[in-house]
């Protein structure tokens, strides 16, 4: 509607002539005065002018009509023509004053046509620019639902022609051991909120997200690959991760039954390159062999750790450490009047000793730490008081040895033996 109100303002700021109702008056008057045929030229002027006041007329009472009209109802659309009407040329209020303003110049005898051919002309005009004015108005339309048609077109996705996806793969770790876990995720992301990230290993789908724990079994160099799918397009980027070999290597138990000239027990590791912790009872120890002396037979836990340089591997292992046979030789009584000719029954002494060329020391004690006899040889108690005096009374007595074995340590047994009279 505004660019029909347009169109008639234009129109009517070309006249400048006042609308006076007494110039019909004043136009019947003239023409009675002057004769028709000897003026025909300024008669048909007059009603030329008598012709444009009244199409001023007939825009100014329209106008009036149309603003009160459109005051007074609530939607717009309800007074203003149609794009059909304007296709169609067809103006029902303009076509009603020109038939009025048609008709009140009937009344003569030429201005009939001069005024149909004015009112024609201005009318035309005014249909010629609303066709145009609908005309732009349905060019635009189009435009429009093809702009609308396009952004909802998904093979569009409104992506600009720019827009990439980009992102950085985090690792906690660039190398790491069998079975140890690596912390890897996306980070400085930009592109789309809504990415979907894949995960490969060696072109191996493991995982879908942003986050991801990887474990390996396997030793050797590893191909962490991520793809980022968004909006039919993507990006990729790629890391390695060095998985390195655990340490190998096995154990081996030396001199399960023990000697008093050898009574350690060794526990010994296969692989000589790699580094070794041992532990037993709060005790550490390292070195690619664990010895220790069992004080007594049994099965005794242990715990020993390797490292590569780069990667450490736990292994436990249960040590089974026999009787020490040659304490098995020292007797627990004896009977010193005994009437056999047998020393280990008349008497008592480390038996064992006889088998070993080894430095030693015999101490024995009565029950209230009284000693009664020492010896460094191969010379069993018979007893008596250093061997020579009266016989002891019967009972418990506390021996010691000391012995210096074949590696030049001193060990210390002790033990208990029993004095029976006959």
């Amino acid at each position: 509607m505004a660019q029909l109100d347009k169109i008639f303002k234009e129109k009517l700021d070309s006249f400048e002539v006042d609308y006076n109702p007494n110039h019909w008056a004043e136009m019947e008057s003239m023409l009675d005065k002057s004769p028709v045929s000897s003026t025909p030229k300024n008669w048909k002027k007059y009603v030329g002018y008598a012709a444009g006041v009244a199409l001023i007329t007939s825009a100014v009472v329209y106008f009036a009509v149309e603003n009160s009209t459109t005051k007074d109802n609530t939607s717009a659309d309800k007074v203003q023509p149609t794009t059909e009407e304007f296709n169609n040329n067809t103006l029902p209020t303009l076509n009603n004053n020109k038939e009025e303003t048609t008709n009140e110049v009937t009344s003569t005898n030429n201005s009939n046509e001069i005024l149909d051919k004015n009112n024609n002309e201005n009318i035309e005009d005014s249909y010629t620019e609303i066709n145009q004015v609908a005309s732009d108005n349905r060019v635009d339309n189009q435009t429009n639902d093809v702009n609308s048609n396009n952004s909802n077109n998904p093979d569009n996705s409104n992506i600009p022609q720019n827009y990439k996806l980009s992102f950085v793969i985090n690792s906690s770790k660039k190398s790491v051991c069998q079975g140890e876990a690596v912390k890897l995720a996306v980070s400085k992301k930009s592109g789309s909120e809504q990415v979907t990230y894949s995960w490969y290993i060696n072109n191996e789908l493991k995982h879908i997200g942003e986050t991801y724990t990887y474990v390996s079994e396997n030793a050797g160099d590893k191909l962490v690959k991520v793809e980022a799918t968004a909006d039919k397009i993507s990006a990729t980027s790629e890391i390695e991760i060095k998985v390195v070999e655990l340490p190998k290597f096995d154990l081996e138990i030396v001199n399960q039954d023990r000697t008093i000239a050898d009574p350690y027990t060794s526990i010994v590791a296969s692989n000589s390159g790699l580094q070794y912790e041992w532990r037993f009872n709060n005790e550490k120890k390292t070195g690619a062999s664990f010895v220790h002396e069992f004080e007594k037979a049994g099965n005794y836990d242990i715990e020993v750790y390797a490292t590569n340089g780069n990667c450490k591997t736990a292994k436990p292992k249960i040590v089974t450490v026999n009787v020490n046979s040659d304490l098995t030789l020292a007797p627990n009584s004896f009977i010193p009047e005994m009437g056999v000719n047998d020393d280990q029954v008349k008497t008592f002494f480390p038996w064992a000793l006889k088998n070993h060329d080894l430095q030693f020391e015999l101490i024995i004690k009565d029950i209230n730490g009284k000693e009664v006899y020492r010896t460094n040889e191969i010379a069993p108690w018979n007893g008596r008081l250093n061997n020579t005096g009266d016989m002891l009374p019967v009972g418990n007595y506390f021996w010691i040895l000391n012995v210096t074995n074949n590696k030049g340590q001193n060990n210390l047994y002790t033990d208990v033996v029993k004095l029976v009279k006959k």
